[in-house]
């Protein structure tokens, strides 16, 4: 399977490329019209690994990130469909040192999508995602965000389809980022799907199970409040712009029991959790950790 190995090795270099502005990638808008409602639920755990910042270790840390979401449709036309719903992600870093970084990071959105049929084949998304991206103190104005996504979905045929488009996410690491992805059936029940955050190969075992290896970027945005860093002689620090990401492999099994409605469980290895305060004067990373992840997706 060489078409699989240059895949795995195309998806590390990208994701390490563009592994500091993954956050806006993970919220990008969906593939299509929606015409129903949809559940996500998402616990993801990554285990100790030693945090550092320069040459001060702060020792083990590990990462428990659960994630509920929730979008209807709301409005529809000949050629435009809205939905809106909300959204929530609860981010838990337990340290074995106290460092200076939050105990836990939250989102409370509000996504807003529209998807427009440009053409027989063509199709623009459009998601943007106000609300709340904080460490749970000193809430303000200061605290709200508002990242958009945009994508041209274009099928070639049944086999092919690409995305074009960008990210926009002013709490970022870097706030602007082009989105190109390809999602293919190259070989039988083999797909090659290369959209970002989680660019894999996927293969269809039968109508309910399918398995998929590749790479998965993951992380956020957040505003911290006005004494995270004095307590330890960093004021600049205080009401920062706080990026987090993590650049993994992953590997995984799907069951469906539903069309787009089904249970998923993954594991692999992070091989870096990053922690970048404003213009990343001040960072912290951990080394390498394993994860195991579960989702459940319902539609109906």
């Amino acid at each position: 399977m060489t078409a699989a190995r240059n895949f795995l090795k195309l998806a590390i270099a990208l994701a390490m490329m563009t592994g500091g502005a993954a956050w806006a990638q993970e919220h990008g808008p969906s593939l299509r019209r929606e015409n129903f409602n949809s559940v996500n639920l998402v616990v993801d755990s990554v285990y100790n690994s030693q945090l550092r910042a320069g040459n001060v270790n702060y020792r083990a840390a590990k990462t428990l990130t659960t994630e509920f979401s929730f979008l209807t449709p709301v409005y529809e036309t000949a050629r435009w469909q809205w939905a809106a719903g909300i959204g929530w992600k609860r981010r838990e870093i337990k340290f074995a040192d106290q460092p200076p970084l939050p105990g836990v990071l939250h989102e409370l959105s509000v996504p807003i999508s529209a998807n427009m049929e440009v053409a027989e084949f063509t199709s623009l998304g459009i998601q943007l995602k106000p609300g709340l991206f904080t460490d749970g103190y000193d809430i303000g104005i200061n605290d709200i965000n508002a990242p958009i996504g945009v994508r041209l979905f274009t099928e070639h045929s049944a086999e092919l389809l690409t995305i074009v488009g960008f990210q926009l996410d002013w709490y970022n690491e870097f706030p602007f980022i082009p989105d190109l992805g390809v999602r293919w059936y190259f070989w039988y029940d083999w797909v090659l799907d290369f959209r970002l955050p989680n660019p894999r190969i996927e293969y269809e075992i039968n109508d309910n199970w399918k398995v998929h290896a590749g790479v998965e970027i993951l992380g956020g945005g957040y505003r911290v409040s006005g004494q995270m860093g004095s307590p330890f002689g960093l004021p600049g620090l205080d009401d920062s712009t706080l990026s987090y990401r993590d650049i993994r492999a992953k590997a995984g099994i799907e069951w469906s029991w539903l069309e787009d409605s089904y249970f998923a469980i993954s594991g692999g290895w992070s091989f870096k959790r990053k922690f970048v305060y404003g213009d990343g004067d001040h960072q912290l990373s951990t080394g390498g950790a394993p994860f195991v992840q579960w989702m459940i997706r319902a539609n109906w």
